[in-house]
């Protein structure tokens, strides 16, 4: 395990058993605009975010609440708060496949520095879920506009955003736009 502490990434209909197994764990709760907080305690840290799962916004369209440098900013908090919780942590958005892994490679990348590593704790995260039956998928699609807004954020010069389009390739994008994006954010 790359961190001192295990990530489960999952969908939200699954928050209430996950917390009932893992007690102690903390909670990275992004849900859509018009969505309620889920109504759970959690004994570690935890953190609720409101965005739509939006990889880019189309000039002059905001119909959706896309994930901005205020929600990345918010995550890389977060994110540093953990380096001194010892329980585990829950990352979930509606379905456990794209805002909470783009969201769990921030966290990965702002505890360990680099692109790499923060792709191999996402590896680690949706193994954990898979193996204790949290989530049957058929894959991941990490959100690329939360992505670049941590890879600038974080002065990652594109290699975050470059990593993420190599290993999730279904995802599309230039690693270029996506920063422009994140740039102009």
């Amino acid at each position: 395990m790359l961190l001192h502490f295990p990530i489960a990434v999952i969908g939200e209909s699954e928050v209430e058993d996950a917390l009932r197994e893992e007690p102690a764990w903390g909670l990275l709760s992004i849900r859509s605009a018009g969505r309620e907080p889920i109504d759970i305690k959690v004994r570690g840290p935890r953190l609720d975010l409101t965005f739509d799962d939006i990889d880019h916004v189309p000039q002059g369209v905001w119909q959706h609440s896309p994930p901005c440098r205020v929600h990345a900013d918010a995550i890389i908090r977060f994110a540093n708060q953990l380096r001194f919780e010892p329980a585990g942590m829950i990352v979930h958005c509606a379905a456990g496949i794209s805002r909470s892994t783009a969201a769990t490679i921030g966290i990965g990348a702002v505890l360990l520095g680099n692109p790499d590593a923060a792709l191999k704790v996402l590896r680690e995260a949706t193994q954990l879920a898979e193996d204790r039956l949290w989530r049957m998928k058929g894959g991941v699609f990490p959100n690329i506009r939360l992505v670049g807004l941590f890879d600038h954020a974080l002065s990652m010069r594109g290699d975050l955003v470059r990593k993420v389009l190599a290993a999730y390739p279904a995802r599309g994008g230039d690693v270029t736009a996506v920063l422009m994006d994140a740039l102009n954010e």
